[in-house]
């Protein structure tokens, strides 16, 4: 019978660690490696981690599959999660990683549910279309229904992953944490790339 794996809350002092941990993952984890590094951490900002750095032990955890996570419930309705996990960067050939990792996920995800958001802090919502003078029919340059953003805005079980990986992704579907309506706006032709300016 699976138990829940404890996730830890990453330290403000041990932020650096977790950066020194997640360089060799580089570029598979830049999301949240910079998201770290450079982020703007609120009061309501979260590191979650299912190493714990502030032992002196967490270095003989490198083999295990591991998951990190930044959370900024404020942002809503942007980007609120940003993840990376050890699967992520080298997936192993066989499934024998599955459970294991499933169990972070789902422990990772109970920590989130966990952050409440504070409302002084948090996005405003706009209640009507007279607020903007715009119909709420129309859509934004990324052709996502404003609709869309305020169903997620009025709504905190609803939560913002960014950069998910496609290997997360199948796991968080999986586990059933995948919202089916924002799915079916998520067909947007979406990605990121990494270009190398250094002259060849």
């Amino acid at each position: 019978m699976a138990t829940d794996i404890e996730i830890f809350e990453v330290s403000s002092d041990s932020r650096k660690d977790l950066i020194r941990w997640l360089a060799p993952y580089m570029p598979t984890c830049i999301a949240l490696y910079r998201r770290v590094q450079f982020g703007h951490f609120k009061s309501g900002s979260r590191l979650f981690s299912s190493i714990d750095f502030d032992s002196p032990a967490h270095g003989t955890n490198a083999s295990r599959p591991w998951i990190a996570a930044f959370v900024d419930r404020t942002c809503r309705p942007e980007t609120e999660v940003w993840l990376a996990a050890s699967w992520e960067h080298d997936t192993p050939a066989d499934d024998s990683w599955l459970p294991h990792a499933n169990e972070l996920v789902k422990s990772t995800i109970k920590k989130i549910k966990k952050v409440g958001i504070d409302p002084s802090e948090a996005g405003t919502i706009i209640n009507s279309d007279e607020a903007t003078g715009t119909s709420s029919t129309i859509n934004d340059s990324a052709g996502v229904n404003r609709d869309h953003y305020l169903r997620h805005m009025q709504n905190e079980q609803v939560v913002l992953f960014g950069s998910v990986h496609s290997s997360t992704l199948k796991i968080l579907n999986r586990l059933g944490f995948v919202d089916p309506s924002s799915a079916e706006v998520s067909n947007i032709p979406y990605r990121k790339y990494l270009f190398d300016l250094r002259d060849k």
